[in-house]
């Protein structure tokens, strides 16, 4: 009897609350993968491939919240601030908040956030934000060259506190990114309108 296997890989998942249960979709297909209790909680390992991860809004969870991307490129899309860990792991992984709060990012990510190489602050379609970025907690938010990758989206806006001097802007890969320095640390900053940087 012929048997035809086939590996099922999602790469579109969204992490959704419902009115009693945390569910996980494949988002490309409006297909349920699997759901737990809100006491529960979730922990979700993604797997080797290139995926995008959308955490919708969560306020009834009252277990942890808890997402490894795993291998591959990619993007955790985050629009709630109830979560417990998210770790993009391996690979050059993108953490984009869409948040229509203002937030202190060291403050929000701290012992919470691991394994990204690059930040998008796109706040919400609803309002804009502000993201504030403070020299005494950057060494909490740089990777280990003493670097930080930020994209702004229009509609968000980064406010500094403390000393940070402005650097010769630097293009990598096509993009034109500005250069804020503080001690040993850059960030580096690229935005959707780059001409007013």
């Amino acid at each position: 009897i012929p048997v035809l296997l086939k590996d099922y890989q999602p790469l579109s998942l969204q992490i959704v609350e419902t009115i009693d249960h945390i569910v996980v979709n494949d988002s490309d297909v409006a297909k349920e993968i699997f759901h737990s209790s809100l006491a529960t909680g979730i922990n979700v390992t993604a797997s080797e491939f290139d995926q995008t991860i959308v955490i919708e809004p969560i306020s009834l969870a009252r277990g942890p919240i808890v997402v490894d991307a795993g291998g591959g490129n990619d993007n955790v899309v985050l629009r709630s601030s109830r979560f417990t860990q998210i770790d993009g792991s391996e690979g050059f992984d993108t953490l984009t908040l869409e948040l229509d709060n203002d937030i202190d990012l060291a403050a929000f990510i701290d012992q919470r956030v691991f394994g990204f190489e690059r930040i998008n602050l796109s706040g919400s379609d609803e309002s804009s934000s502000v993201t504030t970025i403070s020299t005494s907690t950057l060494d909490r938010l740089v990777d280990s060259n003493g670097q930080l990758l930020l994209h702004l989206s229009s509609g968000t806006s980064l406010k500094l506190v403390g000393e940070f001097s402005h650097e010769s802007p630097i293009v990598v890969d096509g993009e034109f990114r500005q250069v804020l320095r503080s001690a040993e640390f850059d960030i580096q900053v690229a935005s959707d309108t780059p001409w007013q940087n």
